[in-house]
């Protein structure tokens, strides 16, 4: 049995398979922070973060597979909410923030790449 339609290596290279991915590892520990009880002081915040990568979503996939169309404003107001979380989360626990913030820093290493793409085409 070959097992290799099975595995999957993560690349940091804008295709399809490698921000699908990134947008899973951003979705689903965002989505348990928002309900984690030790952070529910923050979960406003955190429910922030998951409309805007659900937002991301939305444009990528009704866009032709583009990250083009993503905002860079929405960078600043993610990185300022990761920010505060991975300092307010800190005394607290700080696996999920990690995690978001690992992934989150992918994601913007592909729209730079895939901004990069683009205007090699044009």
């Amino acid at each position: 049995m070959n097992n290799n339609q099975y595995t999957f290596t993560y690349e940091n290279e804008p295709s399809d398979k490698n921000i699908y991915y990134v947008f899973q590892r951003l979705i689903l520990p965002t989505i348990i922070s928002s309900q984690y009880k030790p952070y529910k002081k923050y979960w406003e915040d955190y429910k922030r973060l998951l409309s805007i990568f659900t937002k991301w979503i939305g444009i990528y996939y009704n866009n032709g597979n583009s990250l083009k169309l993503i905002n860079e404003d929405d960078f600043k107001e993610t990185d300022s909410l990761i920010t505060d979380l991975k300092f307010n989360c800190l005394e607290i626990e700080t696996e999920y923030i990690e995690e978001i913030d690992i992934w989150y820093n992918e994601f913007l290493e592909l729209w730079k790449k895939s901004d990069l793409i683009k205007g090699r085409q044009n």
